[in-house]
């Protein structure tokens, strides 16, 4: 008997034509940014949390969670209709912000975009967890480490908004496309270490999933 495998070739390009392209673009950039907006969001309730000792109502969370959806996607379907851009990626194997031309378009878009999509958000972790950090300092007691968010948020996005903003006065075609996606990359990473930084470290879940796998409490 002869077994054949047949195992499907993914094309080294986006197959899904420039339509598909323009959807997987806001898909893309919508989670990106509702994502950063989150992590702000986690911040300030930590600060509560730690700080002031009050919890986020349920009623809260969900005016706070619809607002930031909407938010990210109005940032997000600006491209689609003629502020800034949505075009393939250096390798051409996905989709997202064309940052290639530069143009006063993408310039008058990012600014704004970044301010409110990034720049905010970093100050609200940075603030925030300073503010945690010198509560655990008076009570000796650190539950995590309140450097690690703010890093983490950094080194995921820094080198994409770095690139972006080059584009913004150099010519970004100049740099190689390879060492171009490397920025995409370190971006798409965010996801991973998001779950060992908010779900891992958090000892609440990790008692409950170790509950879960063993049965058995973490005392």
């Amino acid at each position: 008997m002869i077994l054949i495998f047949t195992f499907p070739v993914q094309p080294r390009y986006w197959p899904y034509g420039s339509d598909g392209c323009q959807t997987h673009g806001f898909q893309g950039f919508m989670t990106a940014l509702a994502s950063i907006n989150f992590i702000a969001a986690i911040a300030w309730d930590r600060y509560h949390q730690y700080c002031t000792r009050t919890k986020l109502q349920w009623s809260s969370a969900v005016t706070l969670v619809i607002f930031i959806w909407l938010f990210t996607a109005f940032w997000s379907a600006m491209p689609l209709i003629g502020w800034g851009e949505y075009d393939y990626e250096p390798l051409r194997t996905c989709c997202t912000l064309d940052y290639s031309k530069g143009d006063r378009n993408f310039v008058s878009y990012l600014l704004p975009m970044a301010f409110f999509n990034l720049a905010i958000q970093a100050f609200v972790v940075m603030s925030s967890y300073q503010s945690i950090e010198k509560k655990f300092k008076k009570t000796g007691q650190f539950k995590f480490n309140p450097n690690t968010p703010l890093k983490t948020l950094l080194l995921c996005w820094g080198p994409y908004g770095v690139l972006c903003f080059y584009a913004a006065v150099e010519n970004a075609n100049l740099v190689s496309p390879k060492l171009r996606m490397m920025a995409p990359i370190l971006a798409k990473t965010s996801p991973f270490f998001n779950a060992f930084l908010y779900a891992l470290g958090n000892e609440n879940y990790r008692g409950g999933i170790w509950q879960f796998l063993t049965g058995q409490k973490i005392e």
